[in-house]
């Protein structure tokens, strides 16, 4: 089942637990500790804590495995996939400095034609930034450079 972003149900659900997590609140503070609480007791009779313990410590066991295994066969993986992915990070910044290099080009192209074309917006636009570079000039905030020819 999906639900979508503007569904009440997401609400609803939001709400209960928000209501949920009250309550348990209340219990434990009513009551001094979790254990002594009407929550903690009826989770005990319940055996969910038995459960839940018995899963902590399988998870920590298991995570000490992970940790021992990583830090033994960790760097000897993370060389070999830096080797594989290696030329395919070069090739990925080369295309992008292509990319950045056309997009700036066009740039230059548009403002060169506004110059020769429409001389009354190529004014206006460097009437904008000449502004705009007033402006971050007299707050002293850093500004992108704007030569395009």
């Amino acid at each position: 089942m999906t639900v979508s972003k503007s569904s009440p149900l997401r609400w609803l659900i939001l709400i209960s637990l928000m209501a949920l997590s009250a309550f348990v609140a209340y219990d434990v503070s009513l009551h001094g500790s979790f254990q002594k609480s009407q929550t903690g007791q009826a989770l005990k009779d319940a055996g969910v804590l038995k459960t839940y313990e018995q899963l902590s410590v399988k998870a920590k066991i298991q995570y000490a495995n992970a940790s021992k295994w990583f830090s033994k066969n960790g760097p000897t993986f993370l060389k070999q996939t830096a080797d594989y992915i290696k030329p395919y990070l070069v090739l990925m910044k080369n295309l992008l400095i292509v990319f950045s290099n056309a997009v700036v080009n066009g740039v230059i192209t548009f403002v060169k034609y506004l110059a020769v074309k429409l001389p009354l917006l190529h004014q206006a636009v460097s009437i904008l930034i000449s502004i705009e570079f007033y402006a971050h000039q007299s707050r002293h905030i850093p500004i992108r450079s704007h030569h395009f020819y």
